[in-house]
């Protein structure tokens, strides 16, 4: 199949980060792969973030749709852009956040190989806030079932997942009740029987923030965060009908194995990082 015949569009929930949308969409519209769209809503910026993205659709009226709501938070906004998707594979990048060059072409080169591959992804540079690369984050194979022990958000990395737009009509779309987990919660019914592929190259950049503005919300972020993690834990862990083969109780003895490795994997990544200057 000719990768021609494969239309990316791109989500981008925004707020208040007018200091680095630009670079986020000029990521995009760099790509040598060119067949794609731009989605943005921006989810009540107070900031200049509305101006620079008109100025966006101005330029390339063609390539970029944008669209505002009152302040809802990231799932809602990325709800909101999945109804204007009109391309076959979809991705999601936050507004502080870059592709990294041929990105794309990586990417549906994977897909062309396969047609009945469904998901496809990928590793990420971390950076800082004068995009520097401080770090990164390196995958491996996908697996099920070490995701469930560990999350999704750590075997994957939403700015390099790209999927294909009808597994969204198998499952539902963004949990707008997450407030922190919204990609792990995501991926865990996204992934779920999906044919994946995994590439072994770096296809965004993840800018790397002090604190995230959704924690600045909530005294009690510490504890969402792990709320939400059991919760994605325990429905995905079902999904596998591990029960039939453990009882809950042995899998639970099984969780800190795997997360032990998944601790040693980030210590030699973080190691290896220190080698980027």
């Amino acid at each position: 199949m000719s990768n021609t015949c494969f239309k990316i569009s791109v989500l981008i929930p925004n707020y208040n980060y007018d200091k680095y949308i630009s670079k986020t969409i000029d990521s995009i519209i760099e790509q040598d792969y060119k067949f794609y769209e731009i989605i943005v809503v921006d989810d009540g910026s107070t900031d200049n973030s509305w101006n620079i993205l008109c100025e966006y659709k101005n330029k390339y009226p063609d390539k970029i749709k944008i669209f505002r709501q009152e302040n809802s938070g990231q799932a809602s906004a990325l709800n909101h852009a999945i109804k204007y998707v009109t391309g076959d594979i979809i991705c999601w990048i936050n507004s502080d956040d870059t592709f990294c060059r041929d990105a794309f072409s990586s990417v549906i080169n994977t897909f062309s190989t396969d047609s009945s591959l469904e998901i496809v992804f990928g590793n990420i540079y971390i950076i800082d806030y004068n995009d520097k690369i401080i770090g990164f984050i390196k995958h491996t194979k996908f697996s099920y079932f070490i995701s469930v022990f560990v999350g999704f958000s750590n075997t994957t990395s939403s700015n390099a997942v790209f999927w294909k737009k009808h597994l969204l009509s198998d499952r539902d779309a963004f949990n707008i009740n997450f407030k922190c987990g919204i990609d792990n919660e995501f991926y865990s019914r996204l992934f779920y029987k999906s044919k994946v592929k995994y590439i072994n190259k770096y296809l965004a950049n993840h800018r790397k923030q002090n604190i995230t503005k959704a924690a600045l919300n909530y005294s009690n972020w510490d504890e969402i965060v792990k709320k939400e993690y059991y919760q994605v834990f325990q429905n995905s862990y079902y999904n596998l009908y591990i029960s039939k083969f453990f009882s809950f109780k042995i899998g639970k003895k099984i969780r800190p194995l795997v997360l032990n490795y998944w601790r040693l994997k980030k210590l030699f990544d973080s190691l290896g990082s220190k080698l980027i200057k």
